[in-house]
């Protein structure tokens, strides 16, 4: 159903209900049913984690670097949205291996293939959350950094469910655990260690393109292909939004970027020790990522 009248939400309450209309049940169904073949690969953090980013290195390594796609979702399609936007999710794709891009916890998500995930600290997830949602999901300034933590990140606890559903598999030989910040701190290692696991030799000279195509620079130049324009011509009706918003995944550093209160960091190591503490033992985050496995062999 297309809403006739299209206002960007200024308020939790009305950017919860917009959000309901990003996908359809139909959608996730088809998704959730394609035919799992053993070398497909499911890239699945959670939001604001890098998945684009590991949408972009595992296409330009099964493709040689090719840029030769308008967004980066048309050959790593999203796998619960693709029906919505007109894209059969089982189809065959472009290069090889599949890939598919998903937001889904571990139990949820189609099993037999290959999962890459990458955790991040909860306090950058919900930075990178304000700005990515303010001036595409909401009205820009109406909804403070934190009312959108409380009432709606720490609200649904959703990050940390994220976490212990990946928990189990997190050391299985068929996923690929890394953490957002050994991906900021070791970049151009990053293209490699997908390659690995994609089983995928790249030669020198491509692996170097890779690398070079991969980086925060170039992706920033080429933002345009980063930027969900599927979603928002093809959804943003349904969710009630108006055209012309801001989606851009990929940004240059600002200094001006929202910053946490301290209340609302302590609120949020406070959910982490209610959650994640007592099923796993990590008393924060960062105990959590120095138990993962390190294939990018960060100093940590």
């Amino acid at each position: 159903m297309i809403h006739e009248n299209l206002n960007r939400p200024r308020t939790i309450d009305e950017l919860r209900s917009a959000m309901r209309h990003l996908c359809t049940e139909e959608s996730v169904k088809r998704g959730l049913a394609i035919t799992v073949r053993p070398s497909d690969v499911f890239i699945s953090p959670y939001a604001k984690s890098g998945t684009t980013w590991l949408q972009h290195v595992a296409h330009a390594v099964r493709s040689g670097g090719s840029m030769d796609f308008r967004e980066i979702s048309d050959v790593v399609p999203w796998l619960e949205i693709a029906f919505d936007l007109g894209v059969d999710p089982d189809a065959e794709q472009q290069s090889s291996p599949r890939l598919f891009k998903a937001h889904l916890d571990w139990q949820d998500i189609p099993k037999g293939g290959r999962y890459i995930v990458s955790f991040r600290d909860p306090k950058t997830v919900l930075v990178s959350m304000h700005q990515f949602f303010e001036g595409w999901f909401f009205e820009p300034g109406s909804i403070t950094l934190d009312d959108l933590g409380r009432q709606f990140f720490l609200a649904t606890r959703r990050y940390y469910k994220h976490i212990l559903s990946w928990a189990p598999a997190i050391n299985e030989p068929y996923v690929l655990a890394l953490s957002y910040e050994d991906m900021l701190h070791s970049p151009d290692s990053l293209p490699s260690v997908v390659a690995d696991f994609l089983q995928i030799d790249v030669p020198d000279e491509i692996l170097a393109k890779v690398v070079s195509q991969c980086s925060r620079d170039f992706m920033v130049t080429n933002s345009s292909k980063f930027d969900n324009r599927d979603i928002r011509e093809k959804r943003d009706p349904v969710m009630g939004l108006p055209p012309g918003g801001a989606s851009l995944k990929v940004r240059r550093e600002t200094v001006d970027k929202p910053r946490l209160s301290s209340e609302l960091a302590a609120e949020i190591d406070e959910v982490w020790r209610e959650t994640v503490t007592p099923a796993l033992g990590f008393a924060s985050y960062e105990e959590f990522r120095n138990s993962l496995p390190n294939p990018l062999r960060v100093d940590r």
